[in-house]
């Protein structure tokens, strides 16, 4: 396991990948501003708790593309929906660039959430925790 990325210790004891809810199994409303995003986002907490991580752990673009074949290849939801619709293009870049992820500057370079990042989990998590019930 790599050690957390400097600048976002503070951070990591915000919110923990289990926490988080994702509305309707799949996405987390408004987080991130555009479903390209946030489909990113998804996909990272996914990835965190099929490895039942229970911190913030850094991940690389490529753990996350051999992650969306595997659960692709064997069709598991909500994973395989996302990668099966056409219209959804995510963007690990735009996750990044928008300052809510460090790190992915290549596919190899591990990244996680920022400190910004993990606000926005939590308050779509509420929102998603308020629109289920």
């Amino acid at each position: 396991m790599l050690p957390p990325l400097p600048g976002v210790a503070l951070a990591l004891s915000m919110i923990k990948p289990k926490d988080v809810i994702l509305h309707a199994g799949c996405f987390l409303p408004n987080a991130f501003g555009k479903a390209e995003i946030e489909a990113v986002a998804v996909v990272v907490v996914l990835w965190h708790n099929a490895n039942d991580l229970t911190e913030w752990t850094p991940v690389s673009r490529r753990q996350i593309v051999n992650f969306l074949h595997e659960e692709a290849l064997r069709q598991r939801e909500p994973v395989f929906s996302m990668v099966s619709n056409p219209f959804l293009r995510p963007d690990p870049n735009g996750l990044r660039d928008g300052g809510w992820f460090s790190g992915w500057t290549t596919a190899e370079e591990p990244g996680t959430f920022t400190e910004e990042g993990l606000r926005r989990l939590s308050h779509a998590t509420s929102e998603a925790a308020r629109l289920s019930s």
